[in-house]
This record gives structure tokens, C-alpha cells and sequence, in this order.
């Protein structure tokens, strides 16, 4: 049987042995031509990409337009596959009627793929009342191109309500499909 041992550098004193299973069939192990990745099998998270939005920003009145919460960009490296998005926010009722909410949606680039996952946040909430939603979701973007994930909330029908938004974080990891 061959083995195949890696001896640690002079400041450390450990060896990395690769020894083949006890089987009497062949097998090839083809290491990848790409530098940074050995193993990547399905499941695999080969890249993650955080950010957080500490801004608050004030949606004012405005219920006709989205308004751009916070997002992240990520660039697969194959275009099968995925990115699971995973997104936090924090908002504010500011005064108002209490019948009113906040629509919170998720996009990838122009397309929605999330829409009203906080649930109608701030509904029936008493002015200064703080709403947390979160969410998840695996994405099948299907290119190698970088693509951006936005979280955007648009307002119900008017009525002199304004919402802040407080902090989002937005993490994208990239899984092998």
C-alpha cells in the first residue's frame, strides 16, 4: 500500500498522511486545476459574503415607491450553483394609523423573489413599537455573473405614516448545487 505523507513546516511538527482505503480496486483521485478549493461536493459553501446596513432610514410617506433598505453583490464561481440568502431587519413605527404596515421584500437584481416576508411589520403596532423580521431563502441565479440581493419595504396606503428602518444585515452564501 502507498501513502503519501506532508511534513509540517519547522515551527510546527505534525505530518498530514494520505492513505488509500483497504479495497482491491483502482481508484483515481483527480485534483481540481483551480487554486483555493480540493473539495467541493454538494453542500458545499465555497463563499459567504455579510454586510450590515447601520443606517436608519426614514420612508416619510411615500407608499407608491420600494425604497432600498439595504443589499450585498455576489459572484458565483459556477452557474449551477445556489446562493442562500439569509436577511434580517429592524424597523420603527413613527406615528400615524396603526392599520398601516410595511411591505418587505427580497430581490435578486430586477427580479423579486421574496415579497412580504416581514409580514405586514408594524401592523397594529402603537407609535415607537419595533418589528424584527427575518428570512431565508435558496436562490438559483444560474450565472457566474455577479448579481445583487436588496431588501426593499414599500408602505400600504397612505395616511400621514412614516416607518425608520433600522439596522439589516444581508449574508449570501454560495452552496454547490
Amino acid at each position: 500500500m502507498s501513502v503519501i505523507k506532508i511534513k509540517g513546516s519547522s515551527a510546527n511538527t505534525g505530518d498530514f498522511t494520505i492513505q488509500p482505503p483497504n479495497s482491491a480496486t483502482d481508484r483515481t483521485l483527480t485534483l481540481p486545476d483551480k487554486a483555493g478549493v480540493i473539495a467541493a461536493g454538494v453542500g458545499t459553501i465555497v463563499q459567504v459574503v455579510y454586510s450590515k446596513n447601520p443606517t436608519t432610514v426614514n420612508t416619510g410617506t411615500s407608499t407608491s415607491t420600494d425604497i432600498t433598505f439595504h443589499s450585498q453583490a455576489i459572484t458565483p464561481t459556477s452557474s449551477s450553483n445556489k446562493i442562500l440568502a439569509i436577511c434580517s431587519c429592524f424597523t420603527e413605527r413613527n406615528g400615524g394609523n396603526d392599520g398601516q404596515y410595511l411591505f418587505v421584500s427580497l430581490d435578486r437584481d430586477s427580479t423579486r423573489i421574496l415579497t412580504n416576508w416581514g409580514n405586514a411589520m408594524n401592523y397594529r403596532q402603537t407609535t415607537g413599537a419595533r418589528t424584527h423580521a427575518m428570512t431565508s431563502i435558496l436562490d438559483s441565479p444560474a450565472t457566474t455573473n455577479s448579481v445583487t440581493y436588496r431588501v426593499s419595504v414599500n408602505a400600504s396606503a397612505s395616511g400621514g405614516t412614516n416607518f425608520f428602518l433600522y439596522s439589516c444585515d444581508i449574508t449570501l452564501m454560495e452552496v454547490v448545487g
